[in-house]
């Protein structure tokens, strides 16, 4: 008998054609009607998305209904998690995605119960690693909407789109499986019953037909809602009485955890094999797929970048190494979780993609901003925390400047420091050593009085004359996860400052092991792989094109694409010493103001947009620094910045959470637009034993321009949320307007170029990827707390002038010199996460091996090593300070270390 199983529900997006608070506004009243018919009908059950956000948002206005809200939670009738928002999986980072589902759980267990299905109906693709980041949280069946289709060719070598069950396996990365269940017609193919029965009886014919041919149990998916629709309360009698109707079956509601498992046990049961899906769900049409979104507002992909790294790869490191220094207590876990749940506030797949109304995305810009101060004040806090607690005697007329390797490899590189001594101490020269003594070459580039300002715990804020120098200096083999101290001692003489660089006459010539460049002073580029003594003449270019599209599609247009190299650019040098070879290009690119859709073409009207093109060669890294600034005045087009890697293959490998993926032209659906592909952090060409990487810092979105070119979005205007493509106008009226989306602002941001032997992985490009997003930094400090550290006294009586410092909370730290906190190594392994464990002492530390083959590993870690999961609510204990791992192919390793 066939089972028509009604899915009652809500998509709740959070923000998107109207603002978060008048979707709140919304939610309230959703949640308010749902409490009266859960109330009034004691079998109802109503899903709140698999999100439990949404809980928070409605007790901010009715915090008094808790107790209610945890009732019907507990009795599974109003179902919520296990994600805390709806994310998008290509855009947030894997360890982004774990938070997400750690705190939708914790939530939702909170209040009762966490519904355990892996629920994502709206993701624009689902990232291959997925199934086993669900299994680690002991969830077993995927129901979604988007990124599934069986494309097939036939003799003539035609590919068409086949016809499968809804059902099938899935099989991730790294072999994990899981049940998937795909929505075909959608979240809404039985979006409300009307009370005219005949309707629904209809209703349930269309359904029927159209889902026979794909079921491969009796139990078909009836979605009961849409995008913020209420729970409809007359569903129950109208079931009631459609049963009477119907010819053959029965119609029920159901919890979305009891059909995933009806599903299962009859498969089992009557041993029905499933297709099987190996991989990324991230098939599709243009329409079904939705692109462009990687592009999107290219400026909150880079913020959100930069603040994933700083909690992930600074943050959490730098507090994991004050536990490991003796001090537990220090590690901020709930100012560090908060701050994780404001940044995934931004990563709902409306916002992060940026395809919302421009009010949204101003909102996330705040949140980002908020977020940044917040954290880079956190950061500063635990740097301080280390420096004061080195292992080193402290002369109080010296100054202590401490280096942070917050990565698993040893860096070697330069750090900017500014130095800040005391007017009254008459510094004019000083010296910068090594613990041992050995002496440190640094260059001073600036010499200023000014005023620093003090702010501190116990006395009002201060201010102190200061000479200050801006100071670069060379670090070399910090060692991983590690940090190094120097003392810096006043001199007699006047410190030298560097005198600013020449510009060239003819050539800049500058080069490392890897790359050498040669500018010349019209702004023609000669680029030498040193690695395989290619030398290409001019490779930087930029891609300028039409797009008729919205903020989910690109839609091209019939012209040749407008290449703009960088001969006739101005050129200056901005900084040419032993440490730091740097030159800026400026040029216009001049393209048309906007584009007709009346005409159905572009304007004749041409603007200029400025562009700057910044290349730097620092001593100690392998990277070629390039940063451009682009100001864009035009209107519906698409700008990329493209590099002719001089590497000619039919491949390109980018990573995506988790995993390193390669791509070519069948990867594509048949018909598109744009053959864009998603990276996370970094894209290569690679043949013959050699490649080029290109990395990233938030540029999601790059093709393969064959044969041996990598092209990035870094601006695309289009000015609507959504377009008909029949007619070319908006799908709506205003709300769907967006001008911001046009992004006539100011573009920026850096890659990286590193030419390579062998393959990615024999290269370390994951690694390195996250040593250029994580070069060194430091801080610096007086071992004389009161120098700079000081504030206003009391003003009553002279007398009375004394400042006050709160006593060491902990004493028992002892931090050592360039000492590492843990040691991996691993070809192919890489750390993801360092960070304190969610539910008792110790420290968690994340791996995951990116071969396509098993890999041994050893770890060497002061502790008891047990292997946990993500959820960190199992041990098995693995060994003591060192360990040998054997991690399979694209294993996700998750590891709880005791002390």
């Amino acid at each position: 008998m066939k089972i028509y199983a009604v899915i009652s529900h809500t998509h709740w997006d959070r923000e998107w054609y109207q603002s978060f608070e008048q979707f709140q506004l919304r939610l309230v009243d959703l949640i308010d009607h749902c409490l009266k018919i859960l109330e009034k009908n004691p079998t109802y059950i109503f899903h709140l998305d698999a999100q439990t956000i949404v809980l928070e948002d409605y007790l901010e206005i009715h915090p008094s209904k808790r107790t209610e809200l945890a009732k019907y939670i507990q009795e599974k009738r109003l179902l919520v998690g296990p994600w805390y928002v709806q994310n998008d999986f290509y855009l947030t980072s894997g360890e982004a995605t774990i938070r997400n589902l750690l705190e939708g759980i914790r939530i939702a267990e909170s209040f009762g119960h966490c519904a355990k299905v892996g629920y994502a109906p709206d993701q624009f693709g689902n990232i291959s690693q997925l199934p086993q980041i669900f299994k680690n949280f002991n969830i077993s069946s995927f129901v979604f909407g988007r990124g599934y289709c069986v494309i097939t060719e036939d003799e003539s070598g035609q590919k068409h789109r086949s016809e499968t069950t809804t059902e099938f396996i899935w099989e991730g990365a790294d072999g994990s499986e899981i049940l998937a269940i795909h929505l075909p017609f959608w979240y809404n193919n039985a979006q409300r019953f009307s009370a005219d029965l005949e309707k629904s009886k209809i209703l349930i014919d269309v359904c029927d037909r159209m889902l026979s041919p794909r079921e491969a149990t009796p139990y078909y998916m009836l979605m009961n809602g849409v995008d913020h629709l209420e729970a409809q309360d007359d569903l129950l009698p109208i079931l009631k009485d459609l049963n009477e109707l119907i010819d053959e079956g029965l119609v029920e509601q159901y919890s979305m955890e009891d059909y995933t498992e009806l599903v299962r046990n009859y498969l089992q049961e009557h041993n029905i094999p499933l297709p099987r899906h190996k991989g990324a769900l991230r098939d599709g049409s243009d329409g079904e797929l939705l692109k462009g979104t990687l592009s999107s507002r290219v400026y909150l992909k880079q913020q959100n970048v930069a603040l994933q790294n700083l909690l992930e790869c600074q943050l959490e490191p730098i507090y994991a190494m004050t536990v490991d220094a003796g001090a537990f207590e220090s590690y901020p876990k709930d100012h560090l979780q908060y701050l994780w749940k404001q940044l995934i506030k931004n990563h709902p797949h409306d916002s992060i993609c940026g395809c919302s109304i421009d009010a949204v995305h101003r909102h996330m810009e705040n949140r980002f901003e908020r977020i940044n101060d917040t954290a880079h004040t956190l950061l500063e806090k635990g740097t301080l925390l280390l420096a004061e607690h080195f292992d080193v005697k402290k002369d109080p007329n010296n100054y202590f400047i401490t280096v942070y390797n917050t990565t698993e490899k040893m860096q070697s590189g330069i750090v900017k420091v500014t130095l800040d001594f005391p007017v009254a101490d008459h510094v004019t020269n000083f010296t910068i050593k090594q613990l041992d003594g050995t002496p440190v070459t640094y260059l001073v580039h600036s010499h200023i009085q000014t005023v620093r300002d003090s702010f501190t715990p116990l006395n009002l804020p201060g201010c102190i004359d200061v000479d200050r120098y801006e100071i670069t200096m060379f670090c070399e083999d910090i060692h991983s996860m590690a940090v190094k101290g120097y003392i810096v001692e006043s001199t007699t003489g006047a410190a030298v400052v560097q005198s600013a660089p020449a510009n060239p006459d003819q050539t800049t010539t500058m080069e490392n092991d890897s790359v050498k460049l040669e500018i010349g002073n019209s702004g023609s580029i000669k680029f030498t792989n040193k690695k395989t003594s290619q030398v290409t003449m001019n490779p930087f270019f930029f891609e300028e094109t039409a797009d008729r599209g919205d903020s989910y599609i690109y839609c091209d247009y019939p012209e040749t694409p407008l290449k703009v190299d960088l001969i006739g650019s101005s050129v200056k040098v901005n900084e040419w010493n032993d440490f730091t070879k740097s030159c800026t290009l400026y040029k216009e690119l001049v393209c048309p103001k906007d584009f007709d859709f009346h005409e159905n073409k572009r304007s004749t009207e041409l603007v200029a947009c400025p562009l700057t093109v910044t290349f730097t060669l620092q001593k100690g890294s392998p990277f070629l620094h390039c940063e451009y600034s682009l100001e864009n005045n035009a209107s519906y087009h698409r700008i990329r910045f493209c590099i002719n890697t001089a590497i000619c293959s039919k491949n390109s490998i980018a990573d995506i959470p988790f995993d390193i993926i390669s791509s070519n032209e069948d990867s594509h659906y048949m018909h598109t637009m744009s053959h864009v592909l998603p990276n996370t952090s970094f894209a290569a060409i690679e043949s013959q034993q050699n490649g080029v990487a290109v990395f990233t810092t938030g540029n999601h979105e790059y093709e393969h321009l064959y044969p041996s070119t990598l092209a990035f979005t870094i601006v695309r205007s289009t000015g609507i949320i959504s377009r008909d493509f029949e007619t070319m106008k908006p799908n709506g009226g205003e709300h769907w307007i967006c001008p911001g989306n046009q992004c006539l602002r100011t573009m920026s941001g850096k890659f990286g170029i590193y030419p390579y032997e062998n393959d990615v992985i024999t290269a370390d490009i994951p690694l390195l990827s996250k040593q250029f997003r994580n070069p060194l930094f430091s801080s610096y400090t007086s071992f004389d707390v009161t120098k700079l550290s000081t504030g206003r006294s009391a003003v009553q009586d002279t007398r009375l002038s004394e400042n006050f410092y709160l006593s060491d909370e902990y004493p028992q730290m002892k931090v050592s010199d360039n000492q590492s906190a843990f040691t991996i190594e691993g070809k192919g392994v890489i750390v993801t996460c360092f960070k304190a464990a969610e539910h008792e002492e110790g420290l968690i530390l994340r791996l995951v091996n990116l071969c396509e083959h098993s890999t041994d590993c050893q770890l060497t870690i002061k502790g008891n090593i047990y292997r946990t999961n993500m959820s960190e609510n199992e041990k098995h204990l693995l060994g003591t300070n060192s360990i040998a791992l054997k991690l399979h192919k694209k294993e996700i390793c998750t590891l709880f270390i005791e002390a």
